[in-house]
């Protein structure tokens, strides 16, 4: 079972069902990307006779319909019991501080990488409902929304209430582009959305949980 991560604010946002859409950089990089129902990228220097051979071809890493799971910072219970604690569950902080291991929370191995974590250890998944290949310039504004960047310009300039949390720290004024674009540079490096790099879109579902035969699909027992 394939996973997915995102920072802390942003992993809050698609909890809330404030964040739909993510927007991962391809690699390597192509030189355009197909005219197709997939949307499908090929790689630089490939003839269309070439575009047969799968080496040709740079697939996406989620399909449509495939359900995939958050991966992120979590630890064993401390003292061996049937429990995980994560670290972005604020009441999971909480807990933890109450058992006595608040003064290790920031300590360097205290946390399990994310990067490790088991399908069988997730809380969260997700179905991709969508993806396609564009540039990340191409964005609109209300994708920008999906992406889970709620602008303060909108409430403060125009009145208009800010339903939703704000993911991140957005500048006055700024419209969804510019705040996106803040984001994706805090990622990927500054430069990233100036560069305008071929991306994909994966459009998703949260899923809280799995149905029972969800889970033997993916053979996945209970944690």
């Amino acid at each position: 079972m394939k996973n997915i991560g995102f920072s802390e604010e942003l992993q809050r946002e698609v909890v809330a069902r404030a964040k739909t859409e993510t927007r991962r950089l391809t690699n390597p990089q192509p030189d355009d990307y197909l005219k197709n129902a997939y949307g499908d990228f090929f790689l630089p220097d490939g003839r269309r006779v070439s575009l047969l051979a799968n080496r040709r071809v740079i697939r996406p890493r989620y399909e449509f319909g495939e359900i995939i799971y958050i991966k992120e910072p979590y630890t064993p219970h401390p003292l061996g019991l049937d429990r995980v604690f994560y670290k972005y569950d604020h009441k999971d902080i909480k807990d933890l501080q109450e058992l006595g291991y608040g003064d290790y929370l920031d300590n360097p191995g205290f946390w399990w990488s994310k990067e490790h974590m088991p399908a069988r250890m997730a809380r969260y998944f997700l179905r991709i409902t969508d993806r396609y290949g564009e540039r990340l310039q191409d964005i609109s504004e209300e994708s920008c929304k999906k992406e889970g960047i709620f602008s303060d310009a909108l409430e403060c300039n125009f009145g208009l209430p800010n339903i939703q949390r704000t993911a991140l720290e957005t500048v006055l004024g700024k419209s969804w582009r510019e705040a996106y674009a803040r984001l994706i540079d805090s990622t990927y490096g500054a430069g990233t959305w100036k560069n305008n790099p071929f991306v994909w879109v994966y459009c998703f579902e949260f899923l809280p949980e799995l149905t029972t035969s969800e889970r033997r699909l993916y053979k996945l027992t209970k944690r």
